[in-house]
C-alpha cells in the first residue's frame, strides 16, 4: 500500500471509530432518518453511519458514501 493511501485509510478508520464512540456514549444524539434508523455523519469524509438502537445494543446497518442512493441502506432496515 502506498504511504498516502495508507494514511488516508488510517484517518478514515480513526474517524469511523470516533463516531462509533460518540454513538455509543449518546445513541440518541443523531436524528432518525428512516423508520428507526439514525444517521451519524463522518465529518472529514463524505460517509454516514446508519444505525438502530435495539433494547440492549446498537446495530450498524451501513457505513455508506453520501452519494449512494438511500435505497441501498433502507433495504436493510
Amino acid at each position: 500500500m502506498r504511504s498516502n493511501v495508507k494514511v488516508s485509510a488510517m484517518s478514515f478508520l480513526d474517524e469511523v471509530l470516533s463516531v462509533f464512540e460518540t454513538i455509543s456514549d449518546n445513541p440518541h444524539m443523531y436524528a432518525v432518518v428512516h423508520r428507526h434508523t439514525r444517521r451519524a455523519i463522518i465529518h472529514r469524509f463524505p460517509f454516514g453511519i446508519y444505525y438502530r438502537i435495539e433494547e440492549e445494543s446498537l446495530v450498524v446497518v451501513a457505513v455508506m458514501h453520501g452519494s449512494r442512493h438511500p435505497k441501498r441502506w433502507q433495504q436493510r432496515t
